[in-house]
């Protein structure tokens, strides 16, 4: 089975980019990537249980689409990540289902038929479900059922959306030693995978999708990259072998690990430094802030998470016991970012004392926290600033951060 310059719009919205894909008898791929990556329509396009706006689809070597659905269901079986099933059937109702594209529209289920069920349900560990009643039935049991629905089609190929969703981890991996053997008896199997560790275990080949494109193909142990993974998923992980199966292995590594111990020094006001406080805290950097205007929303905020700051009263002016408060936080930082707020008279002493920063980052304007100033000396004097410190976005500055610690 291939696919070539496969692409998938709907609504104006590309899902599916110009992909290529291949699956082999006696091979599992893993399709991977972050949420609303496209693994779930590609899926669906190898199936052809959706038309591409691009690109070609071939089971041994022949077109999709001119199979017929029956042609297909006989060739192609489809586990999906969420089931509509009828809470009134029986176990045994739902797995004769998936003989149906071997059936006649008046014919009755064959010796052969019901041999198929048998094994399939010895195979699963599904003998003495027979006559359970679908609605009695967990999340995770009406998942293997359908895995199991997918096994009664016979066919050359699975494909499988999430199949070890909802399931707990001794369950996902007698699902996955199932999916193994399949394997090995010739069967070609595409599987997306949140898990990354199943993937890494299980798969002989992944696939990456990030934002409908193929970006890595490969080994695990080539498209599991700490790189990969930290510029598609946005996650900072360790790498490395389990020393049991032999396979790639992924730690992830909590942001506050990684930054425990480094400080940041926040100058703000009106609001400017919000979403600034809330990343650099997700990303666990000690914080101080200050001078602050009582009653401010950047200080509210500073005093319910706890940041050690320094405020005035509303509307006054920076006094000196002030400044020298706030000059030794900022002289306890690592990094000083002074915020895109507004600068009069009241509080241009923050640009002094961000004028004596170590290291300073400066936040550019950006809708809602603009910059102004009450007169052309203070617009001046943030100049000189500007003119010798970086100018960055909010995100910009985060990852300045993470670069130079």
């Amino acid at each position: 089975m291939s696919a070539s310059k496969l692409s998938y719009t709907i609504n104006g919205r590309t899902i599916v980019r110009d992909l290529d894909i291949s699956l082999h008898t006696g091979e599992l791929v893993g399709l991977i990537g972050p949420n609303g990556a496209g693994k779930s329509t590609v899926l669906k396009l190898l199936l052809g249980l959706i038309k591409p706006s691009t690109g070609t689809v071939l089971y041994e070597q022949k077109p999709l689409t001119i199979l017929s659905d029956k042609q297909r269901a006989q060739s192609l079986a489809w586990c999906a990540q969420e089931h509509n099933l009828s809470l009134t059937c029986t176990v045994d109702q739902i797995l004769e289902m998936g003989r149906y594209p071997h059936l006649g529209r008046w014919d009755s289920l064959t010796m052969h038929d019901k041999q198929i069920l048998r094994q399939v349900k010895s195979f699963v560990g599904l003998d003495d479900w027979t006559n359970a009643d679908v609605s009695t039935l967990s999340a995770g049991e009406r998942q293997i059922l359908m895995f199991a629905r997918a096994l009664v089609q016979d066919t050359q190929c699975l494909l499988l959306d999430e199949p070890s969703s909802n399931l707990d981890m001794g369950t996902e991996h007698k699902l996955f030693a199932m999916i193994t053997e399949l394997r090995r008896e010739g069967k070609g199997i595409v599987a997306a995978i949140h898990n990354l560790n199943t993937a890494a275990e299980y798969c002989d080949r992944l696939i990456l999708m990030y934002q409908g494109s193929l970006v890595a193909e490969g080994t695990p142990a080539k498209v599991l990259s700490e790189e990969n993974l930290r510029r598609y998923y946005g996650i900072e992980v360790k790498v490395q072998l389990n020393q049991v199966t032999g396979s790639t292995s992924i730690v992830h590594i909590p942001k506050h690990v990684k930054n425990q111990g480094k400080r940041v020094h926040l100058i703000g006001g009106a609001g400017s430094a919000l979403a600034l406080t809330r990343l650099l805290v997700q990303a666990g950097y000690q914080l101080s802030a200050g001078v602050a205007h009582e009653y401010d929303s950047d200080a509210q905020l500073w005093h319910n998470l706890q940041i050690e700051m320094v405020k005035v009263a509303a509307f006054s002016h920076i006094d000196d016991s002030s400044f020298a408060q706030a000059h030794t936080l900022m002289a306890q930082a690592d990094w000083v970012v002074l915020c895109a707020f507004p600068i009069g008279p009241s509080n241009r002493r923050n640009l002094v004392l961000a004028a004596q920063a170590r290291r300073l980052l400066i936040v550019e304007e950006e809708p809602g926290f603009e910059r102004f100033f009450g007169d052309q000396a203070i617009k001046n004097q943030f100049d000189t600033l500007a003119h010798k410190s970086p100018v960055l976005t909010k995100n910009a500055v985060l990852a300045h951060l993470a670069q130079n610690d």
